[in-house]
């Protein structure tokens, strides 16, 4: 039945795609894009060795179905697929709703709702967050950008006795400076960045908003609930909002028509004793094209 309900859903969503797309596509002033992308990253996996349970990296890539309208509203439909584990193949099917500005004189702004339809595939962590919220601000009028963000991840927690309504706040401040040049037609742009990563942590997720954890084979050190196959932990004290790590970022990019390779890292430094130590990392590239 659960499997139904996720086809059902992405059935829907797809609908929602469709529906977008077919409503504006007479529209000469082209008000609506379509483009299509595929992003490769590395999510955790199970590595069980007899009784112990620890994590790897395996890749995961995803191709996303996406429309966004030049006023700033968007949607997407992307199913993400695992190629490690012990069963490789779809683990999510993810929807998003949002609205942007990148093309203002003062600021760049994103907001957007994330939905994430699990695919009970045993390769991955089990996390309860099925929801995030997820919008950030960058200042752009200084040589120095100033830039924040706020994630709100929820949902259910069906593996404890009695179903209960979860949820995880993350913050991050920081500050970032974009350098761009254009070659041979192409517009090329690196922006580093240096940001403090504040969280409740409690879950492991999919959250936009907590990269260090959702593409962190070693998560286990950031999250309250530690947990091993198919188990969110056990219960804990009150949530608290604590500053987690310090991250170091690139963003780059490079467009040449209606085709972008979009990299990404990030350098991880735990900064709280209840983190453990050691630095970690996360990576991803994105290849898009638009219609």
């Amino acid at each position: 039945m659960k499997s139904y309900n996720c086809k059902k859903h992405v059935l829907y969503s797809l609908a929602i795609l469709f529906i977008f797309n077919n409503s504006h596509a007479q529209d000469s002033t082209k008000n609506w894009q379509p483009s299509i992308e595929v992003n490769f990253t590395g999510v955790p996996t199970f590595a069980i060795a007899g009784t112990d349970t620890s994590f790897k990296n395996s890749l995961s890539v995803a191709p996303s179905f996406v429309i966004r309208n030049k006023n700033g509203f968007g949607a997407s439909y992307s199913p993400k697929f695992i190629t490690g584990g012990s069963k490789p193949g779809i683990y999510v099917h993810e929807v998003m709703v949002g609205f942007e500005q990148y093309d203002k004189k003062s600021f760049d702004f994103f907001a957007e709702y994330n939905h994430f339809f699990f695919a009970k595939n045993s390769s991955i962590p089990v996390t309860p967050i099925t929801n995030e919220l997820f919008s950030a601000i960058t200042y752009k009028k200084s040589w120095i950008r100033p830039m924040f963000s706020i994630g709100l991840g929820f949902g259910t927690n069906t593996r404890t006795i009695g179903a209960n309504n979860v949820y995880d706040l993350a913050l991050s401040a920081g500050i970032s400076h974009p350098f761009t040049r254009e070659i041979k037609g192409a517009d090329i742009s690196i922006t580093p960045s240096l940001k403090l990563n504040a969280g409740t942590n409690q879950y492991f997720s999919f959250m936009h908003s907590t990269r260090y954890i959702s593409g962190n084979k070693n998560f286990n050190k950031y999250i309250k609930k530690k947990i091993g196959k198919n188990t969110t932990g056990t219960l804990s004290e009150a949530q608290t909002l604590s500053i987690s790590n310090m991250e170091l970022a690139s963003q780059a990019s490079y467009q040449k028509g209606a085709f972008s390779i979009l990299p990404a890292a990030s350098f991880i430094f735990p900064l709280s004793s209840n983190d453990g130590s050691g630095v970690s990392a996360y990576w991803q590239v994105a290849v898009r094209y638009d219609f």
